[in-house]
C-alpha cells in the first residue's frame, strides 16, 4: 500500500518519505517565501506555482501548497530544496529530514 502511496510522487520514495513523515514539522517551521525564487533560478517552478502558493491565506497553507509542488516537481527540486536550505542556513531542516526513518520497500512488494 505504502508503495504505491509513495511511487506517485516523482521523488525518490525516501525523500517523498521524508517530506510527508515530516509534514507538520515543515508546515510550522518552513520559512518558503525566503527560498522559493531559487525554483524559478532553477527552472523548476515557473511564476504560476508562485502564484498559487500565494493565493492560499495562511502562512501554514502556503507552506503547504509549497509542500505539494514540491512533491509533484521530481527529484531536482528536491536536490534545490536542500541546497538552499543549506545556503540560507536552514540547517535543522535538513537535519530533521536527514534523520527521518524510510522504508525500503523491496521491488515487487507493491501491495
Amino acid at each position: 500500500m505504502f508503495a504505491q502511496f509513495f511511487s506517485e510522487f516523482p521523488l525518490s520514495d525516501a525523500d517523498a518519505q521524508r517530506i510527508i513523515h515530516n509534514w507538520i514539522f515543515l508546515k510550522e517551521n518552513l520559512v518558503q517565501d525566503e527560498i522559493r525564487d531559487c525554483f524559478i533560478d532553477e527552472n523548476v517552478w515557473d511564476q504560476g506555482d508562485i502564484e498559487e502558493i500565494d493565493a492560499e491565506k495562511t502562512p501554514k497553507e502556503k507552506n503547504e501548497k509549497f509542500l505539494n509542488l514540491l512533491l509533484q516537481s521530481g527529484q531536482k527540486a528536491y536536490e534545490v530544496f536542500v541546497a538552499v536550505l543549506r545556503e540560507k542556513c536552514s540547517t535543522h531542516i535538513i537535519e530533521k529530514l536527514q534523520n527521518t526513518r524510510t522504508t525500503t520497500i523491496p521491488a515487487g512488494k507493491n501491495s
